[in-house]
């Protein structure tokens, strides 16, 4: 059963959906997709909105397959906790957190559930093109009571959360509720269209491509270049070192000048670029323009999207007052070399069935960061740069 007002929800998703996107039916049919729908409203109920969600990403899913991670359902609300976490080798560690006895612990369970039975429903409604982005969205989803209180075996009543670390041996309990419920204190972006030289080489960071004006990125960004360019007239330095980890996203529309940098010294220079499992969207779009352009090498963990898949979602459908509809309404694939960015239906029609198939990447040198390394603040993708 599913309530009127999240009939007319779906109704909304499906009706934009089809309307806007380049290939609605990439993954799954029409005709399938809606049996799917039958079948589930059929055993389950969408009476609240936590019951709405789950429903929602699990068509968001069969939508969605390999090749979108754009067209998504965002909530406005969440409840995070007091921490952050990462998943490395062997599961989720906590990497800072004003709790020191939680602190580099690994996270064991939730309410007595175990984190790998967690994690096998978080798969089933995450829309994911690389294991990097499903590791990513996992991260943040297990540290959000109010997306927790969605998953059948947690329960939208919910109210204390008990969450047991694994720590020297030892197991560390703490009980969470939305008294618990903290925003870290932590501007990614601060150092944002910066560089430093170290010796001869040049380490830039880009990690957001945002145009919000209030971020003044572009500003940023024409003002570093314009100084850069003045320092490699000199010729003492040999190698560029773009720092392209965290970069999620924005536009390209803002990197002119950094575009122009590159083009005048890739054959110049050594040039290296930095990826992690957040490096998406419009981060990935400046590692294909240096791919593009010349011989690079690449070092890090695998990325958060392939190099041909859907993208961009300007398009925002608002679902009352909780949710947002997002639809990718471009295809951004490699052609001959080159970087094809369309909105365009009958354009992306002309492409090979090749090209409209995920091409994953792989950086060149693969370097994946322990828990030790965290403990100790090495940072093994730059030294490991530093060293080539």
């Amino acid at each position: 059963m599913i309530d009127i007002e999240y009939r007319n929800y779906l109704n909304k998703i499906l009706k934009e959906y089809y309307s806007i996107h380049l290939n609605p039916e990439h993954n799954i049919s029409k005709e399938d997709l809606k049996k799917y729908i039958e079948k589930y409203l059929s055993t389950n109920n969408v009476t609240n909105n936590y019951e709405f969600r789950f429903f929602i990403l699990h068509v968001l899913k069969k939508l969605n397959g390999n090749l979108d991670n754009h067209t998504c359902l965002e909530c406005r609300y969440s409840l995070p906790l007091p921490f952050d976490l990462k998943f490395l080798k062997d599961g989720f560690y906590v990497i800072s957190s004003d709790d020191e006895e939680i602190r580099y612990s690994k996270l064991d369970s939730i309410n007595g559930i175990d984190i790998s039975d967690i994690c096998k429903t978080m798969e089933k409604i995450t829309s994911y093109e690389t294991i990097y982005w499903l590791y990513l969205k996992e991260q943040y989803q297990l540290k959000d009571m109010y997306f927790l209180k969605m998953l059948p075996e947690i329960g939208k009543d919910t109210t204390d959360f008990i969450y047991s670390f694994l720590k020297d041996g030892k197991v560390i309990e703490r009980v969470f509720n939305k008294n618990s419920v903290k925003l870290l204190n932590k501007n990614s972006f601060e150092n944002n269209a910066t560089y430093k030289i170290l010796e001869n080489k040049v380490i830039y960071r880009l990690n957001s491509c945002s145009k919000d004006e209030k971020y003044e990125f572009k500003e940023k960004i024409d003002n570093s270049c314009k100084e850069l360019k003045n320092i490699l007239k000199n010729g003492d330095i040999n190698d560029f070192i773009l720092d392209l980890r965290g970069n999620s996203g924005g536009t390209d529309r803002i990197l002119g000048s950094l575009y122009s940098l590159f083009d005048e010294y890739i054959d110049k220079l050594n040039f290296k670029v930095l990826v992690d499992r957040e490096t998406f969207s419009c981060g990935t779009i400046v590692l294909r323009y240096l791919l593009e352009k010349g011989n690079i090498i690449v070092i890090g963990e695998g990325i958060g999207e392939p190099f041909n898949d859907f993208g961009n979602y300007n398009n925002i459908v608002d679902l009352g007052d909780v949710f947002k509809f997002h639809v990718s309404n471009k295809y951004y694939c490699f052609n001959d070399n080159h970087l094809v960015c369309t909105s365009d239906k009958i354009v992306y029609n002309s492409l090979s069935d090749e090209q409209k198939q995920p091409m994953n990447f792989v950086p060149n040198i693969i370097v994946t960061e322990s828990i030790d390394d965290i403990k100790k603040q090495k940072d093994v993708v730059l030294e490991t740069s530093l060293m080539l």
